[in-house]
């Protein structure tokens, strides 16, 4: 009996960048809407006036007063990762650095079930 190799090669033709050429910059670039859920991320401001701050309710939209409200979550995942629009940016790499970049600019949790 002869042994026969089997040489597959998958060439991605997703066209997302690869990981290596991504930077929170060149993401920027690439789907500008992210600059404007970066402003308004930014706004988000922890004044003390609550008894407690949860980040993680706001990032996920626990709190939505308004059902056709996306999260700042889902909109990250519209824009960056598996489902974003932009082709070049549908990777895993281009969702956790705009996740990173963007989560981190919330305040931290104060007195909530997190802390």
């Amino acid at each position: 009996m002869t042994e026969r190799r089997v040489t597959m090669s998958y060439s991605d033709k997703s066209g997302a960048l690869p990981g290596e050429a991504l930077s929170w910059q060149r993401i920027l670039e690439e789907e500008p809407m992210l600059k404007e859920l970066r402003r308004e991320l930014k706004r988000v401001k922890d004044d003390g006036s609550a008894p407690s701050f949860c980040a993680n309710a706001v990032w996920f939209g626990y709190r939505l007063n308004r059902p056709a409200e996306r999260s700042p979550r889902d909109k990250v995942r519209a824009l960056a990762g598996w489902s974003a629009r932009n082709p070049t940016l549908r990777s895993q790499s281009a969702y956790t650095i705009a996740y990173e970049k963007l989560y981190a600019l919330l305040p931290d949790c104060r007195d909530c079930s997190c802390a």
